[in-house]
């Protein structure tokens, strides 16, 4: 898939916390690069199996929210790169935005290779806060990162 910069990206996991953005991308990465709330229908997001991360999978009659970000490419890079993006193909993907259920975008998300299989768990951004410690996270981020 060719990108013409910025691309916009779909976010359903943890690249909707602003300091894991912030983290990534630099100081307020957040503040410039979120474009607003979106929803993927008929789509959830479930744990994958044996793991604390999530993948995007189809769920008929359901609605996944997730966050709209503007990338150029050195930031698309980034995201990848923490993305495991090995572990994904990127697709694009109809978007209905948050708070007009009939404006629909465009928009890039990562989708799950068929090795990433999902748990019967849904993974939500308030569950995941619950579970875990932002600071520890942070620390994990930098051992991902360190070959980047």
């Amino acid at each position: 898939m060719n990108f013409h910069f910025p691309v916009t990206l779909f976010s359903y996991g943890t690249l909707q916390v602003p300091e894991v953005l912030d983290y990534l991308l630099g100081l307020n990465a957040h503040e410039k690069v979120f474009q607003g709330k979106a929803t993927l229908k008929d789509h959830q997001a479930f744990y994958v199996e044996g793991e604390g991360f999530p993948i995007v999978t189809k769920a008929p009659g359901e609605e996944l929210e997730g966050i709209l970000l503007s990338l150029n490419s050195s930031q698309w890079q980034v995201l990848c790169h923490y993305e495991d993006a090995e572990d994904y193909e990127v697709k694009e993907v109809e978007l209905y935005l948050k708070g007009a259920p009939t404006s629909s975008t465009k928009a890039l998300i990562f989708w799950p290779k068929s090795h990433l299989r999902a748990s019967e768990k849904k993974w939500s951004l308030n569950g995941w806060y619950e579970k875990v410690d932002l600071k520890d996270y942070l620390g994990q981020i930098d051992r991902w990162m360190a070959d980047f």
